[in-house]
C-alpha cells in the first residue's frame, strides 16, 4: 500500500487499486490456548473495507503486538 501522493517505480505489468476505508476494531478480552501443540492468546478483531480484494492480497497483513 502507499499513501496518497506516493512515488512508485512501475517494474513491469502492475496493477494499482484505492483503499479509502480501512478500519480495525479488536474486541476487549482475550482466551488462553491450552492445546499442547499451539499454546497461545486469542484475539478477535473485525476488519473492515471499501475494498475486500486489497484486504484478502498480501499487501495488507495482520497481527496483535502485545508489549
Amino acid at each position: 500500500m502507499y499513501k496518497a501522493g506516493a512515488s512508485v517505480k512501475l517494474e513491469g505489468n502492475m496493477a494499482f487499486t484505492s483503499v479509502n476505508k480501512l478500519d480495525l476494531e479488536i474486541t476487549n478480552g482475550v482466551s488462553i490456548r491450552l492445546i499442547t501443540v499451539e499454546t497461545g492468546l486469542r484475539y478477535k478483531a473485525t476488519i473492515t473495507s471499501d475494498n475486500n480484494e486489497a484486504i484478502n492480497s498480501d499487501a495488507i497483513q495482520e497481527g496483535i503486538l502485545i508489549t
